[in-house]
């Protein structure tokens, strides 16, 4: 898995008009510090809310930074797939295979 750093720069070697910018989505106050109130066309978590001890901080200042009809985009792991014991129980059982 790539580190944020990572991740950063490499989108930032494919340049573009995208303005990317890195701050701890668990901390508001740093959120807000990365532009005025309604300046930001999206906000995007890749791979991180269910990781999150409370997703409230960015909830908060991302409603607060999005412009009027502005973008939050997320990924994130479905529970399904948040172990790894994951069998595929229902397709053995469709098949006929025991589980």
């Amino acid at each position: 898995m790539q580190s944020t750093s990572a991740m950063l720069e490499r989108a930032l070697a494919h340049g573009g008009e995208v303005e990317y910018r890195y701050a701890d989505a668990m901390d508001e106050e740093a959120l807000l510090a990365l532009g005025d109130p309604a300046s930001f066309d999206a906000v995007v978590s890749n791979m991180a809310i269910m990781d999150m001890d409370s997703i409230d901080p960015m909830a908060a200042a991302s409603s607060r930074l999005l412009k009027p009809g502005g973008r939050f985009v997320f990924s994130m792991l479905h529970p399904a797939f948040n172990s790894g014991d994951v069998r595929p129980t229902v397709e053995l059982d469709l098949e006929g295979g025991t589980t």
